[in-house]
């Protein structure tokens, strides 16, 4: 089993989870230990298999605390700008006892502020075991009975409002995953044309990351000298990133990071088969919306 860090999406977090598992979960991050299940992916709609959405079957903890066992992941692809990949659903290891109509529904209403993840659990979670919400009709009468829907609205046009809205949602990740790509190409440029440092040396771009504190300090490198450096904290559960003096002799570098702290931040690295974009950076700058 690969053990994987791992972030659950809104609709993974407040839909899936309390539909299916009966728990409320209030972190969005954790580790999957987990093996690849080629059976799920080939299962997945075309449009699926083509954004590099994958199916893992394992266990999900946090804080070292298994929360799932023996369950279905539907991760998205790995990128460049995240350190951690997206869980999009979580689902019983086998096919589950609803189609995802019925998990698209309950997101629609609890987006609309009509439903809460508690609701789900307390309410919705027990038909769930039973059997009785299984399609899209079942799970629109159980929100009437809880009066959540409106027996009066047209229950077509909600699962088609569902469904559009899900499609909208990978449209714009897809668009969201373009945009990183390009302003990784712009952070590049910036180190190539205005560090006098730069000499050519191949770049690398770290992933999106909380700047939670900057520590000018020392450091004692292999052979024993110290050195003075800036050390990088963040917010999320990853390694301290170093610079070394030498590579900021004005402090600019330095007074920069200061003042992004708070902020999401990427940093660059040089010579990335050498230096880690995990461990060592460069340049800093702050993410763009």
């Amino acid at each position: 089993m690969a053990k994987i860090q791992v972030t659950l999406t809104n609709h993974a977090m407040m839909d899936c989870i309390p539909l299916r598992f009966g728990i409320v979960l209030n972190n969005k991050h954790g580790f999957l230990e987990a093996s690849q299940d080629d059976i799920g992916s080939f299962q997945q709609k075309p449009v699926e298999q083509s954004r590099g959405n994958q199916h893992f079957v394992g266990n999900f903890i946090q804080n070292n605390q298994t929360i799932i066992t023996d369950a279905r992941f539907v991760l998205g692809k790995e990128n460049n700008f995240n350190y951690s990949r997206p869980i999009i659903a979580v689902m019983l290891k086998e096919v589950g006892l609803a189609v995802r109509g019925v998990s698209d529904l309950i997101r629609a209403y609890r987006e609309n502020g009509d439903l809460t993840p508690e609701d789900i659990k307390n309410n919705l979670h027990p038909l769930y075991l039973r059997n009785e919400i299984k399609d899209e009709q079942q799970i629109f009468k159980a929100l009437v009975a809880m009066d959540v829907a409106d027996a009066e609205e047209d229950f077509n046009i909600k699962i088609s409002e569902a469904t559009k809205k899900h499609e909208e949602e990978l449209n714009k990740r897809k668009e969201i995953e373009d945009r990183y790509k390009e302003l990784e190409e712009k952070m590049k440029s910036s180190d190539i044309k205005n560090d006098v440092q730069y000499k050519g040396e191949a770049i690398d771009v770290s992933p999106i990351a909380t700047l939670s504190n900057v520590i000018v300090g020392t450091r004692t490198n292999y052979s024993g000298k110290v050195i003075r450096c800036t050390t990088l904290e963040f917010e999320e559960p990853i390694p301290n990133r170093v610079m070394d003096e030498w590579a900021d002799k004005d402090g600019k570098k330095t007074s920069l990071a200061k003042s992004l702290v708070g902020e999401k931040v990427r940093t660059t690295v040089w010579k990335p088969e050498t230096f880690s974009s995990l461990n060592w950076f460069r340049n800093i700058y702050q993410v763009e919306d």
